[in-house]
């Protein structure tokens, strides 16, 4: 299943005619031409969609292939190649094939992650807040981006601890470190040494 959203089959298009859209699953999306495509085929591209969508909501998105064996992952990920490649040269019969294996791989991986004991990803632990020049806006706060929803309301945003980690200078987490609940309330970038007369 993609992070981007994957919408499209059974619309019509202008001239009337059932067509794939552009874009399609895998989390390495291409772009795929609009082309016919039959009931059949579409059916086990819903039917992966529907079962990916149920993995990654459960598991985080690109988590799954990493709770398995190395293995068994890179077999996942060999098998989710394969349909991708099916898709792109709208190759049906194997769009079928891989499609089908695929929701089998995803079948698979869950029960192995489960018997592993691995952890399943929480939808509702988060933390809320709201952005004070974005009042409009509701902020909710996740530990990591495997975390991260593909859908929102549209007044809510997602965002990650592990993403906000990288705008965080270096200077702050060590005065962090240093004065343990200090509170960091503006930062000022200093292009020259300081002259200031040493006090002694």
């Amino acid at each position: 299943m993609s992070r981007i959203k994957s919408k499209g089959y059974g619309k019509w298009d202008k001239r009337g005619t059932n067509v794939r859209q552009t874009g399609r699953t895998g989390h390495s999306l291409e772009s795929c031409p609009t082309v016919p495509m039959s009931e059949e085929t579409k059916a086990v591209i819903l039917s992966h969609d529907l079962v990916a969508r149920e993995m990654e909501l459960r598991w985080g998105v690109e988590r799954l292939e990493r709770l398995v064996e190395p293995d068994v992952g890179q077999k996942f990920l060999s098998q989710r190649e394969r349909f991708n490649d099916a898709i792109q040269r709208n190759d049906e019969p194997g769009i079928r094939k891989h499609g089908e294996g695929m929701i089998r791989a995803w079948k698979a991986l869950d029960k192995m992650a489960t018997e592993q004991g691995a952890k399943v990803i929480d939808p509702n632990d988060y933390w809320e807040m709201r952005h004070p020049r974005m009042p409009d806006v509701t902020v909710r706060l996740v530990r990591t981006m495997e975390e991260m929803p593909k859908d929102a309301p549209g007044d809510v945003a997602y965002v990650s601890a592990e993403e906000l980690l990288d705008f965080v200078p270096p200077m702050v987490v060590k005065a962090k470190q240093v004065f343990p609940g200090a509170r960091v309330t503006e930062l000022k970038p200093s292009e020259t040494m300081p002259d200031d007369p040493i006090p002694f």
